[in-house]
């Protein structure tokens, strides 16, 4: 069961990254249009491969930790 949830976070984290050029920050509600569940949403988190914002916005750590920190 893990494999599949590693597989499902590995190819959401590739989706979210290509999509990165649309904006850096997700809202819960666009990633659950977009087919991916709470389940998965905590799995990313726990991952580490997103960080929480606030209450229903996240970004993708990966992004973060490349930003600059005076942008």
């Amino acid at each position: 069961m893990w494999n599949i949830v590693d597989a499902r976070v590995r190819i959401t984290v590739d989706s979210l990254a290509q999509r990165a050029h649309e904006g850096p920050v997700f809202r819960r509600r666009d990633l659950v249009a977009e087919g991916v569940d709470d389940t998965l949403i905590t799995a990313m988190l726990r991952r580490g491969e997103l960080t929480r914002l606030r209450h229903g916005v996240y970004a993708l750590t990966s992004l973060l930790e490349a930003a600059d920190p005076t942008g």
